[in-house]
């Protein structure tokens, strides 16, 4: 008797662990990602816009590699890259207004928009950041 009730002790402990491990599982699913000190993870995309900021194409942030007429590509903090699409309606800002003739391969950027199903982003706004340290003598390369 006493080793059935030791038998049905460990099936329903066993039983309690499981359960208690798939309902973590799912709650730390549903949770969004923990932000490094700046601020955004190390894809270089603040996780906060991408569920939902400015229709869910959130932050993109990084350098501007390449350009062409209606977009460029921005190579990210942990150096992947996006394509980012733009029209004459998006936004250039840096510290006074700016246009797309602005934007320079070299030049450091913070991108919101809408995200695309391929991954690249179409533009509702690019902000010029200012470039830090050795950064700031270098010279941009190409421009509009």
């Amino acid at each position: 008797m006493k080793n059935k009730k030791m038998v049905w002790l460990i099936v329903a402990f066993v039983v309690v662990a499981v359960v208690s491990f798939y309902a973590g599982s799912k709650y730390a699913g549903t949770k969004k990602p923990v932000f490094t000190q700046n601020g955004f993870n190390q894809s270089g995309t603040n996780t906060v816009g991408q569920r939902g900021m400015r229709g869910g194409g959130g932050l993109t942030s990084g350098e501007i590699l390449s350009m062409d007429a209606q977009s460029i590509t921005v190579k990210l903090r942990d150096g992947g890259s996006r394509i980012v699409f733009y029209t004459d309606k998006t936004s250039v800002s840096k510290m006074v207004s700016g246009t797309i003739k602005d934007l320079s391969v070299g030049t450091q950027v913070n991108i919101t928009g809408t995200s695309n199903a391929d991954g690249s982003v179409n533009a509702d706004s690019v902000q010029i950041r200012p470039a830090l340290g050795a950064q700031a003598t270098s010279t941009p390369k190409t421009s509009l």
